[in-house]
């Protein structure tokens, strides 16, 4: 009797051990499908981001990226991105070292490590070796978190751009006094200089179609076509300003303005790599 109750007791924990096992399978496998393009990124342009942050900071952190590029190698085997390529003396034995199996506790240390590092180094290798890409995904951020914000956020940025900008008010067009207004000699309230409807206007000249060059007026549609991107490009910067400064209900009254930051991006520098191929072939 007591051989039985040691054999079920033996035979009963091995759910338990299943159970465990597929816990760290689980939280391997999230930990892969979450930062997984990250690090990898991080491999793929450290060598050139170490080099360029020598030459505009120092040797002092070009060493310190350095050293964070080899963390994120390390990382990188542990979950099975990349192949180990340690030798040892027995040469196999090293090289599946860091391969092993992962029990919790590792796992939840990597997992503390991965939430705190890895955006953060990649998101400085990014400025480092793509700052386009580092401004389209800084915006879209920004996009998310002007959506959460409070609605004291975009009367401060309101604020900020008219103080910056004060000639906005000037330029806009007042509007028509009412009835009650007029007979008491009143001047109507200044139009609001970030509308929906500015909004959706600003968006529309963003997407104006640019002409394209006539065989027998290659030159003048050259330049047509130049001017259309300048004013493409104004049309974008001025969206950004009425979009920060709007209201977060007035962001989302219209599903045009869903990703309207990185649209307005891509129209900046899509019209500047044009403008600029274009005005060395008219010059």
């Amino acid at each position: 009797h007591q051989h039985q109750q040691q054999g079920g007791g033996g035979a009963g924990n091995a759910p338990s051990d299943d159970l465990l096992r597929e816990r760290e399978i689980l939280l391997e496998r999230e930990l892969k499908e979450t930062y997984g393009s990250q690090i990898l990124y991080i491999i793929e342009h450290a060598d050139l981001a170490v080099e360029l942050t020598r030459e505009k900071s120092g040797d002092g952190r070009a060493a310190n990226l350095k050293q964070h590029a080899v963390n994120a190698k390390n990382w990188a085997e542990r979950l099975g991105l990349l192949p180990s390529t340690t030798e040892g003396e027995d040469g196999h034995a090293a090289a599946t070292a860091m391969t092993r199996r992962m029990d919790m506790p590792l796992l939840t240390k990597l997992k503390g490590q991965l939430e705190s590092r890895v955006e953060v180094i990649r998101s400085h290798i990014v400025k480092m070796v793509d700052p386009d890409l580092f401004l389209e995904e800084t915006l879209r951020k920004l996009d998310e978190e002007l959506l959460l914000s409070h609605p004291s956020v975009s009367r401060m940025l309101r604020s900020s751009l008219l103080r910056y900008d004060p000639d906005l008010c000037r330029r806009q067009p007042r509007p028509q006094p009412s009835p009650q207004q007029q007979s008491q000699r009143q001047s109507p309230p200044p139009s609001s200089v970030f509308t929906v409807d500015q909004m959706k206007k600003q968006l529309e000249r963003t997407n104006a179609p640019v002409p394209i060059p006539r065989r027998n007026h290659r030159d003048d549609d050259r330049i047509r076509a130049a001017v259309v991107r300048i004013d493409k490009v104004r049309a974008a910067v001025q969206a950004l300003a009425t979009y920060m400064a709007l209201g977060v209900e007035e962001k989302t009254a219209d599903s045009s303005f869903r990703g309207c930051m990185n649209h307005c991006h891509k129209v900046v520098m899509e019209c500047c790599d044009a403008l600029e191929e274009e005005y060395e072939e008219l010059v």
